[in-house]
């Protein structure tokens, strides 16, 4: 684990500027100043990142296809940046496991210090994107890449009754209809049901807060949530990436993700 990191990694576009790829879950990083408020179980930290989903996208290719690729390197458990600014920080006080993770909390002082450390950057690295591809372009088109349980969990079910317990390969989600064109969320669901049959639209997920802060913040937008099944690429007891699974993963899903963005360049 590497503490001295940066809190993202940024892959510029390498030719003509056409996207944006947020995966703001899958770090894996806890730097030292959050140790003090968190349990020292590692295995009970890591209990819902979304496990190395940077690894499941060729970023070189994306970038050859003038996609810039934003990705946070800080444990969600630390600062979960799909949540508000209010309620980020140590936000998961349990994991889905029922574990309990947080053991303290931070004064308000040092809430204020970590959030704008460790949360605002991610944020102004998306605004200053989105505004120069919007100047450049006239729009923007984004995506913002997680991974989900295979198998819904009782916290899960909580917060969405409705859903199936199992869950689909994919879940491409815009609010219901508000952050993009219908035709630009129709698009990567057909792109991926090329490879993948079961992909669903706002089903379990409707979106989370970055898909609603780039709704809120910048107009023209076409901008999507995609959630990846963890069972089709991993084990998710021993946190082992199937490399058989991967080989069809990745082409696939960096295919679709540099079809839609050229589709609507």
């Amino acid at each position: 684990m590497n503490k001295k990191s940066p809190i993202f990694n940024f892959y510029p576009p390498k030719n003509k500027f056409i996207g944006v790829l947020s995966i703001p879950h899958s770090g894996e990083d806890l730097p030292s100043v959050f140790t003090s408020f968190l349990t020292d179980n590692w295995d009970d930290l890591i209990q819902d990142i979304d496990y190395r989903v940077h690894e499941l996208i060729d970023i070189e290719q994306l970038q050859e296809a003038g996609i810039a690729v934003i990705k946070s390197n800080i444990i969600r458990v630390a600062i979960d940046l799909n949540r508000t600014e209010a309620t980020a920080l140590l936000n998961w006080k349990q994991n889905t496991k029922n574990r309990r993770l947080v053991l303290k909390e931070p004064d308000i002082s040092q809430a204020k210090e970590l959030l704008g450390m460790y949360y605002s950057p991610y944020f102004e690295m998306i605004k200053t994107l989105i505004n120069e591809l919007k100047l450049k372009t006239g729009h923007c088109n984004f995506v913002d890449l997680h991974s989900m349980p295979g198998v819904a969990e009782e916290y899960h079910l909580k917060i969405n009754p409705q859903q199936d317990k199992l869950r689909p390969d994919f879940c491409v989600s815009d609010q219901t209809g508000l952050t993009c064109t219908q035709e630009f969320i129709d698009y990567i669901a057909e792109e991926l049901r090329k490879d993948y049959a079961d992909v669903k639209i706002n089903t379990p997920y409707f979106g989370g807060h970055i898909t609603q802060h780039v709704h809120k913040e910048f107009e023209n937008t076409n901008n999507i949530q995609i959630e990846i099944n963890r069972a089709i690429y991993m084990d998710e007891n021993t946190k082992e990436l199937n490399p058989v699974f991967i080989k069809k993963l990745k082409p696939a899903l960096t295919r679709s993700l540099i079809n839609l963005f050229n589709q609507y360049e």
